[in-house]
């Protein structure tokens, strides 16, 4: 990230206007939205950033963190379908704000201001004051809609960082492309799936007939070809693979036929595309070198590799990503704004209705502005189409929203005409203020009808050690509950499991599995891997078992060690939905 930020700062020095807009005079009026811009980030940031947590993701990143920091070797010693750099910056937060599920936020709350702030110059010299819809649109309908210190939001800001890049021109010369490369390969490093969609979208703006230098030998561009063809057979074999039609359609589509587009349109010759990939290459080459260094170091390569590459895969080959669907959210979104008597769902139907829909527009937008300019385009909105395709895998709200911010900002930047640009305005501020007012920091215990309609939950609880977060008082008084009984079952020193998944409770119990797994079905790949679960369990039995029957992670494998665990312990109690397991219950 530093390196990133070294390179915006030589980009945006070399060569004459380099950023269009940012050498003209500002006038009162964007000087005022600027500051308004970033105060109104603050406020909000500051107001929600404690509110909300989702205990199984929290607690996992924590888990990890704190392994980490204890001196224990990422996938080595724990397995985790991450590339690596959101643990090593988790663990950096509890060093500076202390060993606390809050203190993972913070640096993302500062992340969402400066994000906020960077959208804001990047559109004042499209439309002026009215950057600060953009603004708005990244610090309020990004982070503080889910308030979780998930690799999400780093590549979200890491993506605004790319877009900056290439806004300032930085691929004119070849450090600049390094770059480039640099901050591809670092939000790969984050969420690698982020990495690969929005570094399509950043080789597709490359390969644009914009950037091509009229070659002194006429020569057809088969390396541009190549590249352009073989991104969109693999987004193709993505789509057909992890979407269904209505996902399709409303974000995989576009940044298909944009692909396919690019391949007719790319006039770049053999030479300027290899120098291209190269240089891209070397930037990912630099990313990439202290994780490789690190899992060298430690004997973890394979390992690694394994963890995230084919445990990664196989997260989205479980049912319940099947079973979601954006259908069942938009027919329930179009009946709430039609209702009559209830203008609450009314307005969380509105909403809903706009981050779904906001991707197939800007998608009809940016294929519209390609085909009528022979491909110039502002890089916001095009990166901004490729980026929602992180949407598109999972049907549920909260992918949805991971998506919405940069959207809703890339529609302004690619908007021409005044009705347009008003459309957008006021679409924009309809999400922004129904967002924050029924949907930021709001419990999952809502349900996806509580949500679609915009139900308030109370978060009336202070949270519990380790975890200062405002919570409802049902979470708390749970959590009390768990954390009792494993201290009751469990010395300090003695290994708990929990199944499927209940990283929160290693955390807050400051205890550790004796199995290198957090997320249970992720490992348990094969019959084989619950063999060497199994014969792992045998030589060190845990204290306790958490063991959750209906989570969504609870696979037949999950279930087959649960069985022969079962007959070495008792079943002491049930607290909500935790089956809570002992050789012998203790009161």
């Amino acid at each position: 990230m530093i390196g990133a930020a070294a390179s915006l700062a030589f980009a945006s020095k070399s060569g004459g206007n380099a950023w269009p807009g940012l050498d003209e005079r500002w006038t009162r009026a964007e000087i005022a939205a600027a500051m308004a811009n970033i105060a109104l980030a603050c406020a909000i940031v500051w107001t929600f950033h404690d509110s909300f947590w989702w205990p199984p993701d929290d607690g996992a990143y924590a888990y990890v963190a704190d392994r980490l920091r204890n001196g224990d070797v990422l996938n080595r010693d724990l397995h985790d379908v991450h590339a690596g750099y959101v643990h090593f910056l988790h663990a950096l937060a509890f060093d500076l704000f202390g060993r606390d599920l809050a203190s993972l936020r913070y640096p993302l709350a500062l992340l969402t201001v400066v994000q906020s702030a960077i959208v804001f110059l990047i559109l004042r010299p499209l439309i002026g004051p009215l950057a600060i819809c953009g603004g708005l649109a990244m610090s309020a309908l990004t982070f503080v809609q889910f308030l979780n210190p998930t690799p999400n939001w780093y590549a979200l800001f890491l993506t605004v960082l790319l877009v900056t890049l290439l806004v300032v021109r930085a691929e004119r010369n070849t450090l600049g492309l390094v770059a480039i490369g640099f901050v591809i390969a670092t939000i790969f490093l984050f969420r690698q799936l982020t990495g690969v969609l929005v570094g399509f979208g950043a080789v597709a703006y490359l390969l644009l007939p914009e950037h091509a230098v009229q070659a002194r030998l006429h020569q057809k561009s088969v390396v541009a070809w190549i590249v352009a063809t073989a991104m969109a057979l693999a987004l193709a074999a993505y789509l057909w693979f992890k979407t269904d039609a209505v996902s399709f359609v409303l974000y995989g589509f576009w940044p298909l036929a944009t692909l396919a587009l690019v391949g007719v349109r790319t006039e770049l010759n053999n030479r300027q595309a290899a120098r291209l990939i190269v240089s891209l290459l070397a930037g990912a080459a630099i990313a990439v070198l202290p994780l490789v260094s690190y899992h060298l170091l430690h004997g973890s390569l394979l390992i690694w590799l394994d963890d995230t590459i084919l445990s990664a895969v196989s997260l989205t080959d479980l049912d319940f990503f099947r079973r979601s669907s954006y259908a069942l959210m938009l027919v329930s979104a179009a009946t709430g704004a039609a209702g009559l008597g209830d203008p609450v769902a009314m307005l969380n139907g509105v909403f809903w209705l706009l981050v779904l829909l906001s991707p197939f527009i800007l998608g009809v937008a940016v294929l519209r502005t390609l085909q009528r300019d022979s491909g110039r385009i502002h890089p916001l909105p095009l990166l901004a189409l490729f980026h929602a395709l992180v949407s598109a895998h999972y049907a549920i709200p909260i992918y949805a929203l991971y998506s919405a911010g940069l959207t809703f900002a890339g529609l302004f930047a690619i908007t021409r005409f005044r009705l347009s640009r008003t459309i957008a305005l006021a679409a924009t501020l309809i999400a922004v203020v129904v967002g924050l007012g029924f949907q930021a920091a709001q419990p999952l215990s809502r349900g996806l009808d509580g949500i679609m309609r915009g139900e308030r939950r109370t978060l009336d609880a202070d949270g519990i050690p380790g975890a200062r977060i405002r919570m409802e008082k049902r979470d708390q008084t749970m959590y009390l509950d768990l954390l009792k009984f494993v201290e009751t079952h469990a010395s300090p020193q003695a290994a708990i499991l929990g199944l499927p998944m209940t990283p929160e409770l290693y955390f807050l119990s400051n205890r550790k599995p004796p199995v290198r797994f957090v997320i249970a079905p992720l490992s348990l790949r094969s019959e084989r891997d619950v063999q060497q679960a199994w014969s792992n369990l045998e030589a060190t039995m845990p204290a306790a078992i958490i063991f959750k029957p209906d989570d969504k992670y609870t696979t037949p494998r999950v279930l087959e060690l649960m069985r022969r665990l079962q007959p070495h312990y008792r079943l002491c109690k049930t607290i909500g939905s935790f089956e809570l397991y002992a050789p012998a219950c203790r009161t």
